[in-house]
């Protein structure tokens, strides 16, 4: 009897660590996600960001994953990362966007770094924002673009 119990134990403690997902597995998913935060464009001001949409995250290897952003308004983007244990550190490649202020077209580059952690379904994830604004006929200096931290809470679709 006590030889029964010790292999269905040992039997029970596999299963429950099979079932325990870590790393890029336990990021792999839908969610639906709320960003929000200020971007700061040198002497253009600031941008407050605050925008809403679908995010797909895809594991690209072991410990690598690919959070595909798709906000509801605006152009897809994607951050590269590392997922260890309950936590994920992205980064994204040089994004290049425009920016309009009043007739005076801005060309933006920039990297999005940050870090994220899984809170049951949900991903909490704090990144920065930081760049220069490039190609501005009126302005020979370049101006850098900088943020504080913005958030983003992403919960996993059921």
């Amino acid at each position: 009897m006590r030889r029964v119990f010790t292999i269905f134990t040992a039997l029970l403690l596999i299963t429950l660590c099979q079932s325990c997902k870590k790393g890029a597995e336990l990021f792999k998913g839908e969610y639906s996600y709320k960003t929000t935060g200020v971007v700061y464009l040198g002497w253009l001001g600031a941008d407050e960001i605050s925008e809403s949409g679908q995010l797909r995250v895809s594991k690209t290897g072991t410990d690598n994953v690919v959070l595909m952003f798709q906000p509801i308004v605006g152009d897809i983007f994607y951050l590269k990362g590392t997922a260890i244990n309950d936590s994920v550190f992205v980064e994204s490649d040089s994004i290049t966007r425009k920016y309009t202020v009043l007739v005076t077209d801005y060309t933006l580059k920039y990297k999005i770094t940050g870090k994220g952690c899984m809170h049951d379904n949900t991903i909490l994830l704090k990144s920065h924002v930081n760049g220069r604004i490039v190609n501005n006929d009126t302005q020979k200096t370049p101006i850098t673009i900088s943020s504080e931290e913005i958030v983003t809470m992403a919960n996993r679709n059921k």
